[in-house]
């Protein structure tokens, strides 16, 4: 089929189409500023430390060996629709529907040990790093650190 005849096809259908869009964006917390996380050092830092400068976590979960993680995070979502309903004399409408959406929670996730120190700080999208943490073999300090030192900054 030539682009003509393809021009002429969603000409047609548009001239007797319903076409829908929809677009939408929303947004919860704001993001933590770096300059704010350059006091967090592992090693240095307490839990009361994390929870003074940054508040409340969004998600708190135990990990093994008696360490906690706790998450701060941050969303932008964008929403974005097209529908396309096309009228006929049957008695189901034929309809196309195509949907995109980003939605991605990001954020810091600090992993915390029985004393309450810290030791691990990554950031990210949050549900990578907690699926990270949570993989099997369980989460070990120093497999962490040592995955930390060989990442890009």
């Amino acid at each position: 089929m030539n682009r003509l005849s393809l021009a002429g096809l969603f000409a047609a259908l548009c001239s007797t189409a319903c076409i829908q869009l929809q677009w939408s964006r929303s947004s919860l917390h704001q993001p933590i500023d770096d300059a704010r996380m350059t006091g967090f050092e592992v090693g240095t830092c307490s839990m009361t430390d994390a929870l003074d400068e940054l508040g409340a976590p969004l998600y708190v979960w135990q990990l093994p060996r008696g360490h906690a993680a706790l998450a701060w995070g941050w969303f932008n979502t964008r929403d974005v629709r097209v529908q396309v309903s096309v009228p006929s004399n049957s008695p189901a409408d034929p309809s196309f529907q195509y949907g995109w959406i980003d939605h991605r929670l990001l954020g810091y996730v600090f992993v915390f040990d029985d004393a309450d120190g810290l030791v691990f700080v990554k950031k990210g999208y949050l549900g990578e790093i907690a699926d990270e943490l949570q993989r099997p073999p369980n989460f070990d300090v120093e497999r962490a650190q040592e995955l930390r030192r060989d990442a890009p900054n």
